[in-house]
């Protein structure tokens, strides 16, 4: 089961409430609407794009290995506690999305999960495709070891970074250098230590715009696993979620309109 207790949070910081009751609307936005009742709407269907692409993302690295895509759907709707939390919340004059399904995830819409795989001399073949999530989990930088990731694009160019473990971590040829353990994210280039100096941490760009052929992570003698998260469904051995595919529907004093079909990238920019 997610939890959701931070989700809930976000909402109420936002002074929103979101309620789920099994009313369908759809009415669409009518010319009397105001600007500010449009904007509330656009609020609400990115909060909600935001925690589904989250919830998503836990799923793929906590579940993938244990449950199918394509049971997604009730993941978040029933058991995993998404409509029941905001079940006990009332909207009453309040903006409201009132109903939100989530389709099956199946064929383009499944990813390749890669989980707590120990890191040695491996060469990953991505067909090709985007790279939503690479992370990588140290340990507490006893050894000697030495790790290097070499990201290769469709187009042959190649991006990589070698870490040490000299004591700390230490990226080379950059003064970076952190303590351990510690997760770094090759995507967004944050290490979850603090303080830190780093740059130069970022390798994979998660865009549809960057499709990369392999990913080789050569390190059999550093202390240390790794998370991957790609867009081709072949890799790794375990299957995940890359798009979301859900109907929302809202309704507030001034306005009510169903969006059908939306699709949300789980990785990468919605909009």
């Amino acid at each position: 089961m997610i939890l959701i207790g931070a989700i809930t949070l976000a909402f109420i910081l936002l002074g929103i409430v979101v309620v789920f009751n099994g009313v369908l609307y759809t009415e669409t936005i009518s010319s009397s609407s105001t600007s500010q009742s449009t904007a509330d709407a656009e609020v609400i269907e990115q909060g909600l794009e935001r925690n589904l692409v989250e919830i998503a993302h836990r799923w793929n690295l906590d579940e993938s290995g244990d449950t199918h895509p394509s049971d997604f759907d009730n993941e978040v709707i029933d058991s995993g506690g998404f409509r029941d939390q905001y079940q006990s919340t009332t909207a009453r004059s309040r903006s409201a999305v009132v109903d939100i399904q989530v389709d099956d995830v199946d064929g383009a819409e499944q990813a390749g999960v890669i989980t707590d795989q120990e890191i040695n001399d491996d060469e990953i073949d991505l067909h090709n495709e985007s790279v939503g999530h690479l992370e990588l989990e140290l340990g507490g930088a006893d050894s000697t070891g030495t790790v290097t990731i070499n990201a290769t694009q469709k187009d042959g160019t190649y991006d990589k970074i070698t870490l040490k473990e000299t004591g700390r971590y230490e990226l080379d040829g950059t003064s970076c250098e952190f303590n351990g353990p510690a997760r770094v994210d090759l995507v967004t280039g944050e290490v979850n230590v603090s303080p830190y100096d780093c740059a130069g941490l970022d390798l994979i760009t998660a865009t549809d715009d960057y499709k990369y052929d392999t990913i080789e992570i050569e390190g059999s003698r550093f202390d240390g696993k790794y998370d991957l998260v790609a867009e081709s469904s072949s890799v790794g051995t375990d299957v995940g979620v890359w798009e979301i595919t859900a109907d929302v529907t809202y309704e507030s004093n001034q306005v009510s309109y169903e969006r059908t079909d939306a699709t949300i990238k789980v990785y990468g920019e919605n909009g």
